[in-house]
């Protein structure tokens, strides 16, 4: 929950500041994603990230979040124009410990959504289930989920890495390129990432690639870098 928080704080304090991630991110989603009937959103605290301009292309909408507040912010950045039905619930686990692509089949083919997007959240299930990434086979899981998600319309936008702007030496692209052999090492060499840096550890994940990565300025002293990913 204290997560959750700090993220609502961050997102209202430094809304500017997101601006051009934001517009990229738009602009990344419209190319890749068609208008239709029916969209599901896992992540809903994240639409803050998600203009009304994407999401006008769709007639209904679903929300998916296990934090409570997803409705007030999805209402706080997009409005009343919208009318979500809003679930807050588990999407990856049963039990909210061990991970289950089950879990998240159940929900696809209680819904059957035209689009399905994964609003910043892959990128936080290292935090979100610690003891899970101690005791079980995450690699496994991630194929299991990639059979599930391969025969739907879907994208992620996920944190791919984050770092401290102190600790920046050359100025870094607003766009990087994930080939599928990339690794996180093979990355930090390519773009000089800084020596400290926070993986999380969404390229042991199988998601369609290659894949473009924004950058993301968090905070005035922090910078992500987004991965956005489509299965068609």
């Amino acid at each position: 929950m204290q997560s959750h928080l700090i993220y609502h704080y961050t997102s209202l304090r430094h809304r500017k500041l997101w601006q051009p991630f934001i517009l990229n991110l738009e602009k990344t989603l419209l190319r890749n994603i068609a208008s239709s009937n029916k969209l599901i959103i896992f992540g809903g605290s994240a639409c803050a990230c998600i203009t009304n301009k994407f999401l006008d292309q769709f007639h209904e909408i679903i929300i998916y979040d296990k934090d409570p507040m997803a409705p007030v912010l999805f209402r706080a950045f997009h409005g009343l124009k919208y009318k979500p039905k809003y679930f807050i619930e588990d999407v990856f686990s049963f039990d909210g410990i061990r991970l289950d692509s089950k879990r998240t089949q159940n929900i696809l083919d209680l819904h059957n959504p035209d689009q399905v997007i994964f609003a910043n959240v892959i990128g936080q299930l290292p935090i979100y289930y610690k003891n899970f990434f101690k005791t079980q086979n995450y690699v496994a899981w991630s194929e299991d989920l990639s059979r599930v998600l391969q025969a739907r319309r879907v994208a992620s936008f996920h944190d791919l890495v984050s770092f401290k702007k102190k600790d920046v030496l050359n100025k870094m692209p607003d766009q990087i390129i994930i080939d599928p052999k990339d690794n996180i090492t093979t990355l930090a060499d390519k773009y000089t990432f800084p020596q400290t840096i926070f993986d999380h550890l969404v390229l042991e994940q199988k998601w369609p690639r290659p894949s473009i990565a924004l950058k993301w300025e968090l905070t005035p002293s922090s910078i992500h870098y987004v991965e956005v990913c489509f299965y068609k």
